[in-house]
């Protein structure tokens, strides 16, 4: 009898032999139909076999002459263009065995490109999102800067009746529009904090907290904050004192 061997990932191997070296010890597995022993001769990484989001199982190997399988997938690698490889690969096989089909030829980049385009998709709809939220905000704020502006527009000419300088009525609304944008900043970082966190996995190898995004979507939102309230401060801060007084 064929002596049953196989290769182990890291995970598993862990559970295996906790703390020493799971090589050499034996394992049960179904081959052929009933369960069988085989040895651990190797341990290798462990590799996210069902999704690039999700740690996913424990994964052994076994070697083909002892399990067969009908499909055969080949990983190449090579430091030419992969176009002029797969010529090459047809020809090779095909000396082999010309009954033998070759099928799904994929880079390396394509195949990953293909496991992430539904999460790319994602976020790009949610990245859209965010700019049509962005502007809504905007538009938003700048209306209720308006709309204050209108509701205090007698106050606004007594101030600048008694001596208030326009670019002092004018720094007044911006400070009330950046302290309602410094509002809505906050309680929108901690949302997005919280969002970050549930879809963490998804960011394998990403540093998802680096001050660096952070920082510069934070100063967009400050410009977008400043640029909404910037037109109805100016013209706050071009009333006549009289119109204004007479408004009232």
């Amino acid at each position: 009898e064929d002596r049953r061997v196989v290769v182990v990932d890291d995970k598993l191997a862990r559970r295996v032999a906790p703390g020493g070296s799971a090589v050499g010890e034996r394992i049960g597995l179904p081959l052929d139909g009933s369960a069988v022993m085989a040895e651990i001769v190797g341990v290798v990484e462990h590799v996210r076999h069902d999704a690039l989001a999700f740690d996913g199982r424990e994964a052994l190997y076994v070697p083909y002459r002892q399990e067969a399988s009908r499909d055969v997938a080949f990983v190449v690698r090579t430091d030419r263009q992969p176009e002029v490889l797969v010529p090459l690969l047809r020809d090779r096989v095909r000396a082999l065995d010309p009954q033998v089909p070759i099928y799904d030829v994929r880079t390396m980049t394509e195949y990953v490109d293909a496991q992430i385009a539904p999460t790319r998709f994602a976020f790009t709809l949610v990245g859209a999102f965010g700019v049509l939220t962005l502007l809504a905000a905007a538009v938003g704020l700048y209306g209720l800067i308006s709309f204050e502006i209108t509701r205090r527009t007698a106050d606004i000419g007594l101030r600048l009746a008694i001596g208030a300088s326009a670019s002092e009525v004018r720094l007044s609304f911006l400070r009330y529009g950046l302290r309602l944008g410094l509002i809505g900043l906050a309680a929108g970082g901690l949302m997005a904090a919280g969002v970050v966190i549930a879809f963490a996995p998804w960011f394998r190898g990403v540093p998802v907290f680096a001050p660096g995004p952070w920082m510069a979507t934070a100063t967009l939102v400050l410009f977008v904050v400043v640029g909404a309230s910037w037109a109805p401060a100016s013209r706050a801060s071009r009333l006549d004192p009289v119109e204004a007084l007479r408004a009232e």
